[in-house]
Parts: C-alpha cells; structure tokens; sequence
C-alpha cells in the first residue's frame, strides 16, 4: 500500500503497478531530475486514484476481481466481462479481452452483445458498465 500524503484517498492497492512505479524512479533516478520524478509520480497517483473510484463503484454493485490489470466483472444477467485496464487509464480506453454468457445465453447473442459492449466500453469507459 502506498500513502499519499496530500490526497484525498490516503490509502490505496497498487494491483500489480509497482513495476511502472520501479521504472519512474530508475528514470528519476538516471536522469538526476527529481522534479521529473515528482511530476511522473503525481501523474500516476492521479490515474491509479480515478480508477480506483470507478473500480470502489464497481464493486458496491457488482462482484469484481482484479489481477494486475485485468478486471473480471460478473453482471446479474449471466455475463462475465474480461477487461484489459493499461496503466495510462483513463487517458486510455479498456479493452474487452472476453465477453461470456452463462444461464442459457447463445453463442450468437452473445457475440451481438460483444460487439456492442466492446465499442461502449471504448467510447465511455468504465462507466459503461453501470448502465
């Protein structure tokens, strides 16, 4: 867990992103710039904080499972939703790696359902899945 002193969300998981954490500092780091570094680190604690809210509302409505950055999302309709979230998000758009129907969906009304949950989610992001 990391804490950020001045923001509003004091304690937050970094799922898998402590990599491009490790990458900043060498750079800082390699570099001789801290004021790089600073500026690299607000950027992504403004990032991971955003998507840490979508994820929290998320999780208030429906069962959700993240590794790394992977999002796995069961809805009540019988559909589990595989999402690819990369760590420039929400500057980036997910994407739908699997889409899957259980409780008697067909295979082709899920592959209309597909198409049109992929282009929801890459024009209005997580908020998508909500609606």
């Amino acid at each position: 867990d990391v804490q950020i002193i001045a923001g509003e969300i004091k304690k937050y998981e970094l799922n898998g992103r402590i990599d491009v954490l490790k990458n900043m500092v060498s750079e800082g780091i390699h570099r001789n710039d801290p004021t790089f570094l600073l500026r690299e680190l607000r950027r992504f604690s403004q990032k991971h904080v955003a998507l840490s809210k979508e994820l929290d509302d998320l999780k208030r409505t429906y069962p959700l499972t993240q590794v790394k950055n992977e999002l796995v999302i069961t809805l009540p309709e019988g559909i589990i939703i595989t999402l690819h979230v990369d760590n420039e998000y929400p500057n980036s758009s997910p994407r739908l790696v699997a889409l899957d129907g259980f409780n008697g969906w067909k295979q082709h009304d899920m592959e209309r359902v597909k198409i049109k949950c992929a282009a929801e989610i890459e024009k209005d992001s997580l908020s998508t899945i909500k609606d």
